[in-house]
């Protein structure tokens, strides 16, 4: 809820806007002199070598070599000071806590770096940054700190978010101020933390609240995320800080903050001392390239830059590749789901490895394959025989032979052989692991040293991929060689206003068992879905959505998400003949994250999120009720807005679509030239006056 600033607000502001960019000017200082110190320091160890090479006594040499070394080790210190400085360059702080102790107040800083001489503590250092993630203002708190045991209280606990030496946002206890367009704002927060989607007498309250208040968003006016650290919650710090000795699986809903607590207890592991993993012995899986590049464009602002991230087909290829002493080629990419699941078949798997027992050569493993599937033949029928004769006819290969290719390979040698990848592991991450088959995480973890340096992440209600039947967590554990490992349950979304989890829930899996979703108080517009009459009409209102939003903030990122890579390019180049500004092509080739409008397929977006999304004819054809992964795919879709959402249909709906979502319907207005109308920030209370029997829940 906005409200004018006081005197007191301002004097705030100003003191902190003060505070955060005297930081920035003595960060950028310490950083342009330690990168000096670098520069003297390497052009020393080069004088140096250069001497020792034209010395001619022994005992010269000896004294040169002992001053060169420390003349390296300095220059690689430097670096890596200078390299942390930069990090804290572009964003200083994100939270700060003063705490009284003893008769004094002591104040720190968070950042993702540290920097002593502003008291800025690197966040991994745990436990002191347990005191702002497990501790609100003005709360009593007794921990051991450095082996000491420390008692005290907490004064002052806020968080900000800002680029460089210019702050945006100051969250308080109990407000936030928000700067935008130049102007600062002051919000009142709810006192209500989470609320169920079934708490209809709640959200029809806070609906009514922020209506008549009109609520400021941080995310939309600012087109960027907030600060993701000093939105962590004690459960999810806990997850990320403790328990380095077993397995981590995380589960939760879309805007759970799965990959977030994936990603940060990695970096927290790689902090020195917090755990044995190294960044060239990890390595980070992930589906597709276009997750792949969300997280390269993340790690680094966690302080990470050496660890790997790859997909499993590169990953599991280039390791075929090492064996063969040659490239190993995938002739071709298979979608049918007998063929599929039958390859990712345990069943299967376990029939090849008592045909490796029996079956002694010196073959190459690939051609081993080939001649396990001609006896497969005559045991399978079909589209599954008519695809492995191909295959051994023709001697090629398709994407869900790898996971089978590197089981033989741990078979037949007991490891796989290092490439560019890592191939003995120290830690590994998985994220959207639901898509991928229990064969493939096992032979992922064959990769491990020790099964247990492991975090797995991912949602059942999200599996688009057919590569197999499964459709729990147990199972998949037991099939993967878990077996009694817990799975973490993150219950409270964050990501996406009311109004889109409202949507999102009333398509997700209805037979998942799980427990009910709680989501943070956020809202924003109702999103419309806009019927057409052509492909053409459609893609007018698409570029009517694109100006609309572009022109309301040109630093959004944004997505239109349309089932297929086909009917994404097919829209892309209608909307390029339009004259359409700010789009670029988002598929398996490239994905930008820099402020724009991707267009795109639901594949490419698996678990990434954007300001605004257009879902791109959400038709029955498309999105079947009858298809449980039509059904998945379009919860993806939905759920990766965060604060705007709207929909464009040419076709029949999806009946998926509840009645109850505001429709423009064009068909109905021949001979009128009105755009849609889209979402706005209108909310309509009518249907939580309704009895509950007819409430979509």
């Amino acid at each position: 809820m906005t409200k004018e600033l006081t005197k007191q607000d301002k004097d705030l502001i100003e003191d902190e806007v003060v505070r955060y960019e005297r930081t920035h000017e003595s960060i950028v200082k310490e950083k342009n002199l330690k990168y000096k110190q670098f520069s003297d320091d390497g052009q020393l160890a080069r004088e140096l070598t250069s001497q020792i090479v034209n010395a001619r006594r022994d005992e010269d040499k000896q004294a040169l070599q002992s001053d060169e070394s420390v003349a390296h080790g300095l220059a690689k210190l430097r670096k890596e000071q200078s390299h942390g400085l930069s990090l804290l360059e572009e964003q200083p702080y994100f939270a700060r806590v003063v705490y009284h102790e003893k008769g004094r107040n002591v104040e720190f800083k968070l950042g993702i770096a540290g920097f002593p001489e502003q008291r800025i503590i690197d966040w991994r250092k745990a436990p002191i940054s347990r005191l702002y993630y497990d501790y609100e203002e003005g709360a009593h708190f007794e921990t051991e700190i450095a082996g000491i045991e420390r008692e005290g209280d907490i004064t002052l606990r806020r968080a900000y978010a800002g680029k460089r030496n210019i702050l945006s946002s100051i969250e308080l206890k109990e407000v936030s101020f928000v700067q935008s367009h130049g102007k600062w704002h002051r919000n009142v927060k709810s006192k209500t933390t989470t609320f169920s989607l079934k708490d209809k007498e709640k959200i029809k309250k806070l609906l009514k609240e922020y209506k008549q208040e009109g609520a400021l968003n941080v995310q939309e006016e600012q087109g960027y995320l907030q600060q993701i650290l000093s939105l962590l919650t004690p459960e999810q710090f806990c997850l990320i800080s403790t328990e380095t000795d077993k397995p981590v699986i995380i589960h939760g809903s879309a805007g759970t903050g799965k990959t977030t607590v994936a990603l940060h207890r990695l970096a927290w592991l790689l902090f020195e001392g917090n755990s044995e993993a190294k960044e060239e012995n990890t390595l980070v899986v992930v589906y597709n390239n276009s997750l792949k590049a969300y997280v390269k464009h993340v790690l680094p602002e966690l302080g990470i830059h050496n660890v790997s991230i790859v997909t499993f087909r590169e990953w599991a290829t280039s390791i075929v590749s090492q064996d063969l002493g040659r490239v190993f080629k995938l002739e071709r990419l298979v979608n049918d789901v007998a063929i599929l699941e039958y390859k990712a078949s345990l069943a299967t798997h376990e029939r090849l490895l008592s045909y490796l027992k029996t079956h002694k050569t010196e073959k190459e493993t690939p051609s081993i394959l080939l001649d396990f599937f001609c006896q497969e033949r005559g045991r399978v029928s079909g589209k599954v025989k008519q695809h492995l004769g191909s295959q051994v006819d023709k001697k090629w290969f398709d994407q869900a032979d790898l996971a089978l290719l590197l089981a033989m390979l741990d078979d037949r040698k007991g490891y796989y052989s290092s490439t560019k990848y890592p191939a003995r592991l120290k830690y590994l991450v998985i994220d959207e692991a639901q898509d991928f088959s229990s064969l493939e995480i096992r032979v992922l973890l064959n990769a491990l040293e020790d099964k247990k340096q492991l975090t797995l992440a991912g949602d059942m209600g999200q599996k688009i991929y057919a590569s197999t039947a499964l459709s729990s967590w147990e199972q998949l554990l037991c099939d993967a060689c878990l077996p009694g490992v817990d799975v973490l349950n993150l219950k409270v979304a964050y990501r996406s206003t009311y109004q889109i989890y409202e949507l999102a829930e009333s398509i997700r899996n209805p037979h998942l068992q799980e427990e009910e979703l709680e989501m943070t108080p956020k809202f924003g517009p109702e999103p419309v879905l806009t019927l057409t009459h052509t492909f053409s009409d459609a893609v007018q209102c698409a570029k009517n959505w694109l100006d609309d939003v572009l022109g309301k903030n040109r630093q959004t990122i944004g997505a239109v998400i349309c089932e297929s890579p086909l009917e994404a390019r097919q829209l892309y180049d209608a909307l390029i003949k339009l004259g359409t500004r700010g789009i670029r092509l988002g598929d398996e080739k490239q994905f930008s994250f820099t402020p724009g409008i991707s267009i795109t397929d639901v594949k490419q977006v698996k678990g990434l999120e954007f300001s605004s999304v257009l879902i791109f004819n959400p038709s029955h054809k498309n999105y079947s009720t009858h298809d449980q992964r039509a059904r998945n795919m379009l919860y993806v879709a939905v759920t990766r807005a965060a604060f705007r959402l709207d929909l464009i249909c040419y076709d029949r709906p999806s009946f998926l679509i509840p009645d109850y979502l505001r429709r423009q319907d064009l068909t109905r207005l021949d001979g009128r030239e009105d755009g849609p109308l889209f979402s706005d920030t209108d909310q309509d209370l009518s249907r939580f006056q309704r009895d509950e029997d007819d409430i979509i829940e």
